[in-house]
C-alpha cells in the first residue's frame, strides 16, 4: 500500500525545491558575471568538469578507473595497467558523447538521443546493432519492467513530442528532470539509458545557460533513492537532488575560479 504524504510534509517540500530553484537562478546569474571568460580560462574548466562527469557517470555504472586514470586516458592516451578493455572504452565513448553533447545545437530529438548512444556504447554489445538503436528485448529496473520493445518507439516519440511542446507552465529545471524520470520509466535501449540520461538532462540544462548537474559517484545512494521515490507524476525528490547537483558545479567552478 502507498502512503500518500501529509499536506504539510508537501508543502514543505515544494517550498524546499522552490528555495532550491532561486539558489540554482541565484548561481547562474553569479556564473555569468564571469562571463566572458578567457578562452584558456573557459577551455581549462570545461575540461576539468568534463572529466569529472565522464569520471563520475562510469563510476556510477561500476566503471573502475579512477579520476586520475581518467584523465591521464582522456590528455595522454594512458591505459593503466589491470584495467579491463571494457572500462577503457566505456571511458573513451562516453567522452565522445560528450563533445558530441557540449557542441549540439539542435532540438532534442529522437535522431540525437540514438547518437549519444551510439557513440557512449559503441563495441560494447556482442550486437552492434544494440548501440543507437532502441532496445529488441524486454528490460527491467530492478523489478519493474519497462516499456516493451513494441512500446517503446510510440512512447519515445510522445515523450519528446511531451517535451519540445512544453508550454512554459513549467521551471525548466523541474521540466528537464521529469523528462530524464520518463526516458529511465522507458528504459529504450537494451544497456546505457543511465548514460544517456545524464547526457540529455545536461544538454537540456545548457540549452537554458545552466551549468551541467554535478552527480557525483559519492551521491549515488542518494541519486537511486531519489529515481526510486519518485513517479511519473510526482519527481519531487529527483528534482531536489538534480537541483543540489547543479548547485556542486557552481561550488567546483567558482572555487577555480576564485
Amino acid at each position: 500500500m502507498t502512503v500518500k504524504p501529509s499536506n504539510q510534509f508537501t508543502k514543505d517540500r515544494d517550498k524546499k525545491i522552490k528555495n532550491l530553484l532561486s539558489q540554482v537562478r541565484l548561481a547562474k546569474r553569479r556564473y555569468q558575471e564571469y562571463v566572458p571568460l578567457l578562452p584558456e580560462e573557459k577551455k581549462q574548466i570545461e575540461a576539468i568538469l568534463n572529466t569529472d562527469s565522464i569520471h563520475n557517470s562510469t563510476a556510477i555504472e561500476g566503471n573502475k578507473y579512477t579520476r586520475v586514470q581518467t584523465e591521464l586516458l582522456l590528455n595522454k592516451g594512458l591505459v593503466p595497467s589491470g584495467v579491463t578493455m571494457k572500462d577503457t572504452l566505456e571511458v573513451y565513448n562516453l567522452n565522445r558523447a560528450m563533445n558530441y553533447n557540449n557542441s549540439y545545437k539542435g532540438d532534442i530529438t529522437e535522431d540525437y538521443i540514438k547518437q549519444l548512444h551510439l557513440l557512449a556504447t559503441s563495441g560494447l554489445f556482442d550486437d552492434f546493432n544494440d548501440s543507437g538503436n532502441y532496445k529488441r528485448c524486454k528490460n527491467w529496473i530492478g523489478d519493474i519492467q519497462t516499456a516493451s520493445p513494441q512500446e517503446t518507439p510510440k512512447r519515445m516519440s510522445e515523450l519528446i513530442d511531451w517535451y519540445n511542446y512544453w508550454d512554459g507552465n513549467m521551471d525548466p529545471i523541474e521540466l528537464a528532470v521529469k523528462f530524464k524520470y520518463k526516458f529511465l520509466a522507458i528504459h529504450p535501449f537494451v544497456d546505457g539509458n543511465g548514460r544517456v540520461s545524464r547526457l540529455i538532462l545536461d544538454r537540456m540544462l545548457m540549452n537554458e545557460q545552466y551549468l551541467p548537474a554535478r552527480i557525483l559517484l559519492e551521491d549515488v545512494e542518494d541519486y537511486y533513492k531519489a529515481l526510486s521515490l519518485s513517479t511519473k507524476d510526482d519527481c519531487s525528490e529527483l528534482i531536489i537532488f538534480i537541483c543540489k547537483s547543479i548547485l556542486k558545479t557552481y561550488d567546483r567552478v567558482f572555487k577555480l575560479l576564485s
